[in-house]
Order: C-alpha cells, then structure tokens, then sequence
C-alpha cells in the first residue's frame, strides 16, 4: 500500500517520470495525460518537481502501464512489473544511420562511450537505448543531437511547433555547453513549458472565437 505521508524526493520522481515516458515512447506531457487518465497539469507540476504526488495518482500511472510502483516511488527494482522495456526496440532508420556513423569512427573513439558493450546488441535490434544514450552517442560522434533523437523517435514532438525559432534552434545545435543528463533535462523543461504555452494559446484562441 502507498503511504500518502511518505517524504517524496519530487527531483527523484520526476526523473523517473521522465525515464517512463522514454521507454514507451510517449514524446510529451498531453500524450502521458491521455493515456494514463491523471490531469495534464498534474503531471506538469510532477514533472517541474512542484508538487509531491497522491496515491491515487500513482497507482493511475502503475495500471496504465504496468508499472513497478515500488520502482516508480523509491526507484526500487525495474521499472515494468512484467520487465517488458526491452521490448521496444530502436526504429531501422536509426540503427542503419548509426551503422553508418560508426563505420567512419575510429576503435578508440569508440571506447569512449560508457555503454559501448551495449552497441553490438542495438545494431542487430535485440537492444535499446536511453535518450540520455542517445544524446551521448551523437556527441560522442559528432553527429546533430537533434537528428539522432529525431531518428531514434526520441525527440518531443512539441519542438515541432518551436523548431523554427532561431533561438531554440541555435540552443539545440549548441550542445557542447551540456552534458548528456543536462541536455536531457532541458529538453524535458523546454517541452513542458511548450506545451503549457501552447496549451494557453490555444485556450486563448477557443475564447477569443467564442
């Protein structure tokens, strides 16, 4: 039974929220909503660390998934109860781009990637990777952070309604300022005030045609 009075470390949940949501791909916040049946605000506040989580809640994102909730409060175990992440398998597009990208890198390069062992076994499909992964690969080759999330169906679709902004643009190509989890991050931080600002605009725009 979940204990409404347990201390949450909010940083700690909303890291592992985060890491739900990339290994079933779910790219934002209104989709994790949808398909788990807690508000999106909600889940916002969650995932910001601004609010500490009801068991009722939690046991809505553990049915809705077939979540650990042992994994998802205190980060305890694997996060499936049925351990099913290591069904879902990198698309082709990206594995035929990264054989390609690692046939022009040298050995020692490679050696250079924490998860190297890891590689062989995401090639022949029977293995996945992180999005923090996939943000180190490319920068550990030297490839656009951004077209590898892409291909990897690993980049938020909210960036689309955003990806022309300069700004944001020059940020995403600007990666070397940030590590891996930092990259990771902001992108998670960018997405949910994307989200909360389109959300807003559009509410905007039903009032304004009323």
């Amino acid at each position: 039974m979940v204990d409404d009075s347990k201390d949450f470390v909010l940083g700690d949940l909303s890291a592992r929220l985060r890491e739900l949501m990339d290994l079933l791909r779910i790219k934002n916040v209104k989709t994790l909503a949808e398909k788990s049946g807690v508000p999106y605000r909600t889940l916002q506040s969650y995932l910001l660390g601004n609010a500490t989580p009801t068991a009722t809640t939690l046991y809505k994102i553990s049915a809705a998934f077939d979540v650990n909730l042992n994994w998802l409060i205190r980060g305890e175990g694997k996060p499936f109860a049925a351990d099913n992440s290591t069904n879902l398998m990198l698309p082709a597009v990206f594995i035929d781009r990264l054989r390609k990208d690692l046939n022009n890198v040298p050995y020692a390069k490679l050696e250079e990637i924490p998860f190297f062992s890891k590689i062989p076994n995401v090639l022949k499909g029977s293995e996945t990777l992180s999005r923090v992964e996939i943000i180190q690969l490319a920068k550990t080759l030297n490839q656009p952070v951004e077209e590898y999330l892409s291909l990897a169906n690993f980049f938020p679709k909210i960036f689309e309604v955003a990806i022309h902004n300069s700004k944001l643009a020059d940020l995403l190509r600007s990666t070397d300022i940030f590590s891996a989890e930092e990259l990771d991050h902001v992108l998670d931080t960018i997405s949910v005030v994307l989200e909360g600002y389109v959300a807003k605009k559009e509410k905007e725009r039903k009032h304004n045609n009323n």
